[in-house]
């Protein structure tokens, strides 16, 4: 994980800070009471995949939706992978979003439901700093290697970041 990246997370839960526990490879939430695991070096910051630690008064929020996005990262990666068109549809629509988009090396940029990570080359030349976020840790174990640092599971509903951040 990007070191730089512990400043700007915080318990989607509370908002609190997070410390990251490397004994135990996991992001833990004084706060709340929970330990957010590393997948493959990935930080999971759903709220209904962590564990709840001793003496905690907090409960975990249901695990809804997390099937139904596991599913559904199986079906889009499928069929990126066997729908003609599919990337070139994917390339028409990058670059007609990215004109829409402010730019500048001064501004950070979120890709939210980030999946594999098709766009986060092109942010990267556009922003000075982008991170990926999906609900999907299917998904973002397709992500890059090389453009995993700065990427996370987490929820829209529940965003984990921190305050001004």
């Amino acid at each position: 994980m990007d070191e730089n990246l512990l400043p700007i997370l915080a318990c989607p839960v509370t908002h609190a800070p997070l410390r990251f526990d490397q004994a135990n490879s996991e992001l833990i939430s004084d706060a709340a009471g929970l330990a957010y695991r590393m997948i493959d070096g990935i930080p999971d910051l759903v709220p209904g995949r962590a564990r709840m630690l001793q003496n905690s008064g907090e409960t975990v929020p249901q695990k809804e939706r997390l099937e139904e996005s596991h599913e559904y990262a199986k079906g889009y990666h499928e069929a990126r992978r066997t729908v003609p068109g599919t990337v070139v549809y994917e390339e028409y629509w990058n670059h007609r979003l990215m004109d829409l988009l402010p730019k500048g090396r001064n501004l950070r940029a979120l890709d939210l439901m980030c999946g594999e990570g098709i766009f986060l080359p092109v942010l990267e030349q556009l922003y000075g700093e982008v991170l990926g976020m999906d609900l999907s840790m299917e998904m973002l174990k397709l992500v890059e290697p090389g453009q995993r640092s700065r990427i996370f599971a987490g929820d829209a509903l529940a965003t984990p970041f921190a305050p001004g951040s």
